[in-house]
């Protein structure tokens, strides 16, 4: 299979919202990575290819509203797995998004090997903003 990725994708667990095109929140959606240009993501919900979707992704202590089409939808049986390209023309904002998320899940990695203690991304996302939000450690 030819790779068609032009960015590197960077895996995090990240809790989002995503809006149907039929203006219903999607079921549990979790960021499994992101690149500049799109994610793919996990969710209770079917979404067909070529959809349109309105994505909320923690950032910064508040939220990242961007629009996105569904690239790929696949059946995980217990789940769907979803591959959606940014629409919004804001490279800016995701290269942000894109390091932060690097960063919190950095943070979690060393809390698990420093301190022996699983936390969520959502957790290791709060404890980070709390020590770092400022570019200083506290």
């Amino acid at each position: 299979i030819e790779e068609m990725r032009q960015y590197v994708r960077h895996a995090t667990e990240t809790p989002i919202q995503c809006m149907t095109p039929h203006g219903q929140l999607s079921d549990n959606p979790v960021m499994r990575n992101v690149s500049k240009t799109g994610m793919c993501f996990t969710t209770g919900t079917k979404i067909d290819a070529k959809s349109n979707v309105q994505l909320k992704i923690p950032f910064n202590g508040a939220d990242v509203e961007l629009l996105g089409t569904v690239m790929w939808c696949h059946d995980m049986e217990s789940h769907y797995e979803l591959g959606v390209r940014f629409d919004d023309n804001r490279p800016d904002t995701a290269t942000k998004m894109i390091e932060q998320i690097c960063s919190v899940e950095e943070y979690r990695q060393q809390v698990k090997e420093r301190e022996r203690r699983q936390i969520s991304s959502d957790e290791a996302a709060r404890e980070w903003m709390e020590k770092f939000a400022d570019g200083t450690v506290q």
